[in-house]
């Protein structure tokens, strides 16, 4: 609500995990023993966020970004999926037990993350390796005529020259008019239906688990699983840090997140205290965009999971996930089999 205090948080609602005085060395063994501990019996697994297509990695390119070979590392490119493989093949290396990877995928990036793994024999990985299918989409919107006017007329734009600048407006105007003619905040179905839909938010990824059976079949793989650690694709520093893993078990929570500290060019929401209780925030649901320039923390967007209090939040136990009964598993809409009820 726009009536709602934002302000930044207090230095005692977060654990700076780049400050060595927070804990101390008594303290950060027993974290680090206790995340080592998880690893060692193979309690842990991670999920990459490998949905999307097209973004500031291919310069908006309508390629997979997971697939994007984004930098030349030992006279090689690689991509966002061989990076975090070797991440995880390293961390499993180091404590005896391989770690489940799960790259989750969307319409748009399924097919080809399945061709090219399968091309590459999964750059031999020797854990367990799954596909998480997405199983929501959503509907495009047509824009708001004040978020273009926004974009367009306050924030810094590139100043060109004058022939050029007014092509750049006369094309801003027509948009706009469409908008005002299309009808503002109305369903986008005015193109092919691949252009009219999107992968939805990060957070339908874990239901999606449930709903495809990736999480009951890594449940059968690997009964003694208790946490997950869940990052973007492109989130290079996401690391199953073994001092992390024990904060995040010592704490008892169900839900543990990552933030960094905010650089000028992130944008997008934070770590905020919304009427007192710290919450995380898109930039979006902020009423004014300044007050994001306060906030000191930025979301990275990694989180650690317990898996039975996050089952728990959908009624469900671990024994559940495989009952079809209490998880049905809908067909997949764009598959031409699929029959309509």
């Amino acid at each position: 609500p726009v009536r709602s205090k934002i302000e930044d948080v207090q230095p005692s609602d977060v654990f700076d995990a780049t400050q060595p005085d927070q804990l101390d060395a008594v303290q950060a063994k027993a974290y680090r023993d206790l995340g080592q501990n998880a690893l060692a019996h193979g309690e842990v697994a991670v999920i990459s966020l490998a949905g999307g297509a097209g973004s500031r990695w291919t310069h908006g390119a309508g390629v997979v970004k997971a697939l994007n070979p984004f930098a030349r590392l030992a006279g090689r490119h690689r991509n966002f999926i061989e990076v975090h493989l070797a991440k995880s093949r390293r961390t499993g290396q180091l404590y005896g037990a391989a770690l489940p990877h799960i790259l989750t995928t969307s319409y748009l990036t399924h097919g080809p993350i399945q061709q090219w793994l399968a091309a590459r024999d999964n750059y031999g990985y020797p854990g367990p390796l799954l596909l998480s299918q997405g199983r929501s989409i959503g509907l495009r919107m047509v824009p708001m005529t004040r978020d273009l006017r926004f974009a367009w007329e306050e924030m810094p734009q590139q100043l060109l020259d004058e022939q050029a600048q007014k092509v750049q407006e006369s094309l801003h105007a027509a948009l706009i008019g469409w908008a005002q003619s299309a009808g503002e905040g109305s369903d986008y179905t005015d193109n092919l239906p691949m252009q009219c839909m999107h992968p939805v938010g990060h957070w339908y990824e874990l239901p999606n688990m449930l709903r495809n059976g990736v999480l009951a079949e890594l449940l059968a793989q690997r009964p003694q699983l208790k946490y997950l650690m869940m990052h973007n694709i492109d989130t290079l520093g996401a690391d199953v840090d073994p001092l992390l893993l024990g904060c995040h078990i010592h704490s008892g929570a169900g839900l543990t997140a990552e933030v960094i500290t905010r650089r000028l060019e992130d944008r997008g929401g934070g770590l905020a205290r919304i009427d007192g209780r710290p919450r995380l925030i898109e930039g979006l649901a902020l009423p004014h965009e300044e007050i994001e320039f306060n906030l000191t923390y930025y979301n990275s967007n990694t989180f650690w999971v317990d898996i039975d209090q996050v089952l728990a939040v959908f009624g469900l136990t671990r024994t559940e996930v495989s009952n079809r009964e209490k998880v049905p598993r809908p067909c997949v809409a764009w598959l031409p089999a699929c029959p309509l009820t």
